[in-house]
């Protein structure tokens, strides 16, 4: 097909189009994000759901939307089962680093910070001193000095 390209100008088009399919994906990754999970989840559950359609319970064939409806039903089931598990543990660990941060802290900036002070000072005592600069002088902005230098301009 590009055979006029040459070998080379073929993997130049060819990169110069993944690089611009990347583009896109990446430019419309939260309007295709919904997309891609729904095709995974269908490429996924497909077998499953094929089985459950061609089983036979009693001599009666299960219809492929009941079977859909049983598999988002165990997946649901599994999904609340799981959460009811792991939100109270995550809760309770949270409640433990809350109360032990402080701690740590503490101990972080009692141990590294005069350390950390003295690895500052290390690399500061590196470079020049700044040399000393007069400080301008203070301009009076008050007003009584505005209303003598207003009066000094009327005479």
């Amino acid at each position: 097909m590009l055979k006029f390209l040459g070998h080379r100008g073929r993997i130049l088009v060819i990169l110069i189009l993944l690089a611009t399919l990347l583009g896109i994906v990446l430019f419309l990754n939260t309007i295709l994000f919904p997309f891609l999970l729904a095709s995974f989840l269908a490429y996924v559950l497909a077998p499953l759901i094929e089985n459950l359609h061609h089983r036979k319970i009693r001599s009666y064939s299960i219809s492929r939307g009941l079977a859909v409806l049983l598999v988002y039903f165990v997946i649901l089931l599994v999904l609340i089962g799981g959460g009811s598990y792991v939100v109270p543990n995550v809760s309770t660990e949270m409640g433990h680093m809350i109360q032990e941060l402080p701690k740590a802290v503490t101990k972080i900036s009692k141990e590294w910070g005069p350390v950390l002070d003295e690895k500052i000072k290390d690399i500061t005592s590196l470079f020049p001193d700044p040399p000393n600069v007069e400080p301008l002088p203070e301009i009076e902005t008050n007003e009584k000095a505005l209303l003598l230098a207003m009066k000094k301009e009327n005479y």
